[in-house]
């Protein structure tokens, strides 16, 4: 195996009548530069370039990149492919990402061919490794692309890789068979509303502390509904809070219209727990109900006033006031008797009777 190093211009014949390239165009046409864009966060990896001899596999050489100096520096990285002058002109350089360090599992690897045939300086190219490393855990996310990608299983979560120990909060903390793995079961109750009480029983590791989702407590009637568990208090929300079988007990809600506003509702109720409008009312009392809820003056227990109407709700109108309707005179006039002006009470609707005189020579002014 060739290392790199520097070629002897010394050793170069210089024949008469003929031009001696100098030492910048000697390296020029033996040099490439190669630019490497990777991720940011890729700090505590290692990237290699490994330059190899097409004609001669056994003539190689590597340049390595460690972490100590991806740590101070940011992308991209500019290398160089040097070819010693005892090689051939056709070489293969293979750049390879590698998380935590040299020896860590290869993530990315690029393939590139370089000709350096001809004469002159030759153009620099440049290449991606992919090495996302978003949470800086030092270790690269999975990938989808076969031979490709990192051992962090969630990339998001600094506290999910190889790196770590299993505890029991539903994640493969250390990235390798499966969730939980490994943890005693016991017995408890899925939580999957996080009100404290569960509702199905299942065998579970004990969870660490924060982790919702599982309790020792079960007898939820409702595991979707943080409002409703055993010893809740009953609201009225159209929900059984306390799971005892029943809906708000102890509220409620029947809402009668009251619409004249003199405290006793039509029939007919709405059932909710909120009140349809500022004119209902509960009305726990129950029957009777307003006979008349466009007149404020009639409703059951209202005074019987004279005045035409049913004011108590009864079924009889002005049934306190038997006379009215009867015959009466006023001296010789005849009338009947009617409701008086203040409706507590009767007269007689017959005119007071006027004197006349008579008038025999017709000049109007009588005997």
């Amino acid at each position: 195996m060739n290392r790199m190093g520097g070629w002897g211009v010394a050793s170069l014949l210089v024949l008469s009548g003929c031009s001696v390239p100098s030492l910048e165009e000697l390296a020029g046409e033996r040099t490439v530069r190669v630019t490497v864009h990777y991720t940011p966060s890729f700090k505590t990896g290692c990237i290699v370039m490994r330059t190899q001899d097409v004609a001669n596999s056994e003539n190689f050489t590597e340049q390595t990149v460690g972490s100590d100096l991806l740590a101070r520096t940011s992308p991209p990285l500019v290398l160089n492919v040097l070819r010693p002058g005892d090689w051939g002109k056709k070489l293969q350089v293979t750049i390879t990402a590698r998380e935590q360090g040299c020896g860590g599992k290869q993530v990315d690897e690029v393939v590139l061919p370089v000709d350096l045939s001809g004469t002159g300086a030759k153009p620099g190219t440049a290449v991606t490794l992919v090495t996302p490393d978003a949470d800086g855990d030092g270790f690269v996310a999975v990938s989808s692309d076969a031979g490709k990608g990192g051992t962090d299983c969630d990339d998001g979560d600094a506290m999910r890789n190889p790196s770590q120990q299993e505890v029991c909060d539903d994640k493969d903390n250390n990235c390798r068979n499966g969730v939980d793995e490994g943890l005693p079961l016991v017995a408890m109750f899925r939580d999957l509303d996080g009100d404290g009480v569960g509702g199905e029983a299942i065998q579970h590791c004990a969870p660490v502390a924060g982790v919702r989702g599982y309790v020792t407590v079960g007898g939820d009637c409702r595991d979707d509904n943080e409002n409703a568990a055993p010893g809740k208090a009953e609201v009225c929300d159209n929900e059984d809070n306390n799971c005892n079988g029943a809906t708000d007990e102890g509220f409620d809600k029947n809402w009668y219209l009251d619409d004249d506003g003199d405290g006793v509702p039509r029939a007919g109720a709405t059932f909710q727990c909120a009140s349809p409008g500022a004119r209902y009312k509960n009305y726990p009392a129950g029957p009777p109900f307003d006979c008349r809820d466009d007149d404020n003056s009639v409703a059951p227990g209202k005074p019987e006033l004279c005045d035409n109407k049913d004011n108590n709700c009864d079924g009889n109108t002005d049934e306190t006031f038997t006379t009215k309707g009867n015959s009466c005179n006023n001296l010789s006039c005849t009338g009947t008797v009617v409701c008086n002006a203040a409706q507590n009470g009767v007269e007689c609707n017959a005119q007071a009777p006027r004197m006349f005189y008579p008038d025999k020579d017709g000049d109007l002014d009588g005997d």
